[in-house]
């Protein structure tokens, strides 16, 4: 008896460490995707431009920054049917209120960005 429970603790264990390194290995995977996701919403025209007006509106007083929200799994109902992530580029005033400047939208299928729409526009200029 002894013998068997310690054959189906070792099953159990080795099971385990398989499901761990498989899970492990799909995170990792997932978390490089969204690094070079984010660097390509980096590489963007758009981003680039806002965050240099951004910095400059900065330099000269004003209370304002630039953040990326980003939405892994996208929330909009045209998008329902697909493997779509979202990216929210903002202004933020008085590191409170977040206006919203672009919407990129990243097929993680593709592994490239398939839109990027201005929904905004800085407020201070």
């Amino acid at each position: 008896m002894i013998m068997v429970n310690m054959r189906l603790n070792k099953s159990l264990i080795l099971s385990l460490l398989i499901a761990f390194a498989l899970t492990n290995q799909v995170y990792c995977q997932e978390e490089d995707q969204k690094e070079q996701a984010f660097k390509k919403v980096q590489s963007l025209v758009e981003f680039k431009d806002t965050v240099s007006k951004i910095d400059s509106l900065k330099q000269s007083g004003h209370k304002i920054d630039v953040n990326v929200v980003a939405i892994w799994e996208s929330i909009l109902p045209e998008d329902s049917t697909s493997s779509i992530a979202l990216y929210y580029l903002n202004e933020v005033l008085f590191n409170k209120i977040e206006n919203p400047i672009y919407l990129i939208k990243f097929d993680k299928i593709k592994n490239e960005i398939v839109s990027v729409e201005g929904v905004g526009q800085i407020s201070i200029e």
